[in-house]
């Protein structure tokens, strides 16, 4: 397993944040030499960009599942998991959940990646909700949009490393 980070050395490299998607591409093209069997990304690609497609041969050619960052939106105005982008979409809820689903995170719309990302590539939420102070203490495994319960980006990870059914 191996963690690689955007550091400051990183920003030197490559230049002011956010990078061209195309970065992330030619990473994901590298770092398949390696054959990982997970690549996992705690970056969200909502928007559109013009370099989505080379984002996109990148997750291909590299072989190894790759996983985007999802979002509640807090504010409501985003998709809701019966919407058109949402079933085209690699999203897939947790089959069986037992328990209070009251105490989940929860929303009843989220952001997705944008695209044929969204298609290509599994999805893990990656929010952390505040706690009445306003600090992140805990990373929930799970969270609510509507009704459905869906992965957050850790426990996606190890569903695709081994290779787990929601």
């Amino acid at each position: 397993m191996a963690l690689i980070g955007i550091d400051e050395v990183s920003l030197r490299e490559f230049g002011r944040w956010p990078w061209n998607r195309e970065v992330h591409g030619d990473f994901l093209q590298l770092i398949g030499r390696v054959k990982p069997s997970v690549v996992a990304w705690d970056i969200l690609f909502i928007e559109s960009a013009p370099e989505d497609a080379h984002l996109a041969k990148g997750m291909i050619s590299g072989g190894a599942s790759v996983i985007l960052g999802a979002m509640r939106s807090e504010e409501g105005d985003g998709i809701k998991p019966a919407d058109e982008a949402a079933k085209r979409s690699r999203l897939e809820p947790l089959k069986r959940v037992d328990g209070d689903r009251t105490r989940m995170p929860s929303s009843p719309t989220m952001m997705l990646p944008s695209g044929t990302l969204s298609q290509i590539a599994a999805m893990g939420f990656v929010d952390t909700p505040p706690g009445p102070d306003g600090v992140r203490r805990a990373a929930p495994l799970v969270v609510r949009i509507g009704e459905e319960v869906y992965p957050t980006l850790s426990l996606r990870s190890l569903m695709e490393y081994w290779r787990a059914k929601p």
